[in-house]
């Protein structure tokens, strides 16, 4: 299958549930972690350019979290964002452990304080984000509930 990467996104698009899966794959490229749904052996170089794709994306998710949409709307965007394999907290903890060894791989020797300060930074932020996968089944039980319809947007 092609791999393919959000492009164009203006404020006015309509944030799709595929537009999320894009951008959540787009990332895939930087992790180095083999996943029962993403196979990736030649993981390609993604560009500067692609990375913004996928932050402009949930910058996106953001705005329009903020219009107050229903939250039916909201549920398929958020599972996929939240997906237990392959959704941002996984694929972020990916990203930062890789980060992480390629600091130390790369470090002079001897790492001196700083640099291993930045390695345990890294190494503890991306156990973090890997701990919020559990999210997705938050989002699970979210949908088996009722609620009222959406209002107007809040200013805050």
């Amino acid at each position: 299958m092609a791999r393919r990467f959000i492009t164009d996104l203006n404020c006015d698009d309509t944030l799709a549930t595929g537009d999320i899966h894009r951008a959540v794959h787009s990332l895939a490229p930087l992790t180095t972690t083999f996943h029962s749904r993403t196979l990736m052996p030649n993981p390609s170089h993604p560009s500067s350019d692609q990375i913004a794709q996928a932050t402009a994306t949930l910058t996106q998710l953001k705005d329009y979290l903020r219009t107050n949409p229903p939250v039916t709307d909201v549920l398929p965007l958020l599972a996929r964002l939240l997906d237990e394999d392959t959704g941002v907290p996984i694929l972020l903890g990916d990203v930062l452990r890789s980060a992480a060894r390629l600091v130390s791989q790369q470090a002079a020797i001897p790492k001196t304080d700083e640099i291993r300060l930045i390695i345990d930074g890294l190494r503890d932020a991306a156990q973090e984000a890997t701990d919020w996968h559990v999210l997705h089944w938050d989002i699970q039980r979210v949908g088996g509930q009722v609620f009222a319809p959406a209002g107007p947007p809040t200013t805050s």
